[in-house]
């Protein structure tokens, strides 16, 4: 996770794109960018998903996509 890495500046700015509910799985799409320390920004596409048990979180995932520097998403 960025959020406490000493690299990056907390926290990174992150903007759902879409949410998608089927049946107990959850899944968020999301643009981010983190700041660095040392200066600049690392822009970022994300997906998180969490498949739901009992009304928790039983099973996350999450992948990162770091997007260069003509990529939209």
């Amino acid at each position: 996770a960025i959020d406490g890495a000493p690299d990056f500046i907390d926290p990174p700015e992150l903007e759902v794109v879409r949410m998608v509910e089927q049946g107990d799985v959850v899944m968020a799409e999301l643009t981010g960018t983190a700041r660095r320390a040392a200066g600049g920004e690392m822009r970022m596409s994300m997906a998180e998903v969490f498949v739901m048990r009992g009304g928790k979180i039983a099973e996350p995932r999450a992948w990162v996509t770091v997007l260069g520097e003509n990529e939209y998403r």
